[in-house]
């Protein structure tokens, strides 16, 4: 058992951390409000029949995001998996148990060779083929149109990719599929902010969008897949209590929830859209400051904040640039050394989460507790002035427990 005066990460021997990378899934998601850590626990006073529980938190999300069929999933790409599947199986449960054997089927999704990321497997897990279009530099309608074939299932089209240079807009992506009876499979998972942008998404005419609940503040194993009755129904044929069934083993067998997931899930969306989301992003901006007003003078380092907005993550940025050959030392070594420090910071640096600012700190303020800011800011200062991050220990401070560097 653990004692009153040790945590159950210490009895463990894991380190805790700030984190400043923001809602990441090596991080373990998100910090719960109450109101969904209450959901969580009122689910645990009493059992359910889950089949019931899916069905009627699948109807009430749907009444919340204004779709016309959703259903709970553990996690976005779980989502995408079993949406693929449906739309290869449909409801046909001969084609349900033969995955991820898919002779026979229409079993191949096209995907824009420019749009192509590390999450576009999930098409492939329950058998599907993916097929690329175009080239690095886009694909034209025509294109697209000229692809579609007999083997054809759907198209995958991941949204947050949507502004790559030559990228079918969804709209005319929609337009052309649809035209030529093919399902559009779209990975929202954080398109969530602003809401307009969210409900723009639902309402596009897209055939299944996949969402993560914990870009909302949710668990981190937990998300929804929303559209076309038809088509959510053939995703919930192939989900994990699909298995259940007799003479049924469905793909998703392993993306299996629990009651307090989904019970957490009905509270996070109904939190996020009666969120102040002005305010929510004013104090990550808030935190933000802090940090950038703490080394913005310092030489070779540029500062660039980034606000959120529509088809980007939830929440602004703080992005830290340096010129690495002045400085003497490369972003990943920066990000290393606030990791290796005491506390250990979290950050990006030199790419970690993306190739578009390799010579950069990305900073994000989603879950910091009070005082965060403040060493982030400290700690960052010092280890782009010094050469290593371990030297001068004998300047430092104690706050709350951990040690400010100044």
């Amino acid at each position: 058992m653990t004692s009153k005066d040790e945590s159950v990460y210490s009895e463990l021997g894991v380190r805790t951390i700030i984190n400043a990378r923001g809602t990441n899934t090596v991080l373990g998601g998100s910090r719960f409000s109450e109101k969904v850590l209450a959901a969580m626990q009122e689910a645990n006073t009493a059992h359910v029949d889950m089949e019931d529980l899916l069905v009627k938190s699948g109807e009430k999300i749907a009444r919340l995001v204004g779709a016309e069929a959703a259903f709970p999933t553990s996690g976005a790409f779980a989502g995408l998996v079993v949406s693929a599947a449906g739309i290869m199986t449909g409801t046909d449960r001969e084609k349900i148990m033969n995955l991820p054997r898919t002779k026979g089927m229409k079993n191949e999704f096209l995907l824009q060779k420019n749009m192509r990321y590390m999450f576009d497997r999930c098409i492939e897990v329950p058998g599907a083929k993916l097929k690329l279009i175009g080239d690095q530099h886009g694909a034209s309608s025509q294109t697209l149109s000229d692809s579609i074939g007999p083997k054809t299932a759907g198209l995958l089209y991941p949204v947050h990719l949507a502004s790559n240079e030559g990228a079918i807009p969804l709209a005319s992506a929609l337009s052309i599929a649809h035209e030529k009876g093919i399902a559009v499979l779209v990975d929202s998972a954080f398109q969530l902010y602003p809401l307009d942008h969210f409900r723009s998404l639902i309402t596009s005419g897209a055939d299944l969008l996949a969402f993560s609940s914990k870009y909302m503040g949710g668990p981190n194993s937990v998300g929804f897949i929303c559209g076309k009755k038809e088509y959510v129904d053939a995703a919930a044929s192939n989900s994990f209590l699909a298995y259940e069934r007799p003479g049924t083993f469905s793909v998703g067998r392993g993306y299996k929830l629990d009651r307090h997931e989904i019970t957490a899930l009905i509270a996070v969306i109904e939190e996020w859209l009666d969120m102040d989301h002005d305010n929510r992003i004013k104090t990550m901006e808030m935190h933000l400051q802090v940090i950038a007003e703490r080394v913005s003078d310092l030489p070779n380092v540029t500062i660039e904040e980034v606000a959120a907005a529509p088809g980007k993550p939830p929440w602004p940025q703080l992005l830290v640039h340096i010129d690495e050959n002045k400085l003497g030392k490369t972003a990943q070594q920066i990000e290393q050394a606030l990791i290796d420090g005491e506390p250990s910071i979290w950050i990006n640096g030199g790419g970690t989460a993306t190739n578009l600012h390799k010579n950069s700190l990305i900073i994000r303020a989603i879950d910091f507790a009070e005082g965060d800011d403040q060493i982030v800011a400290e700690r960052l200062r010092r280890c782009l002035l010094y050469t290593s991050d371990a030297a001068d220990e004998r300047s430092s401070v104690d706050l709350g427990g951990r040690r400010i560097i100044k």
